[in-house]
């Protein structure tokens, strides 16, 4: 079966979360396999979302936590 981008995504935080990097080679040998660029075309888009998601908080903060 193919993995699947949110098998990818989900390892990929899973990982993160774990103080773990989530290189290409360490999401694949979490997935337990897996194409290269399958997994590295979905940790470019985790990765985008990752930092959209920084910048989304980043605004709130500033627009809550403003003086």
């Amino acid at each position: 079966m193919a993995l699947t981008t949110e098998q990818i995504h989900q390892t990929a935080q899973e990982l993160t979360e774990k103080g773990i990097n989530p290189t290409l080679a360490n999401v694949r040998s979490a997935l337990g396999g897996g194409s290269f660029t399958t997994i590295g075309e979905a940790l470019k888009t985790w990765k985008q979302a990752q930092k959209d998601n920084e910048k989304i908080n980043n605004f709130i903060n500033y627009i809550f936590c403003y003086d």
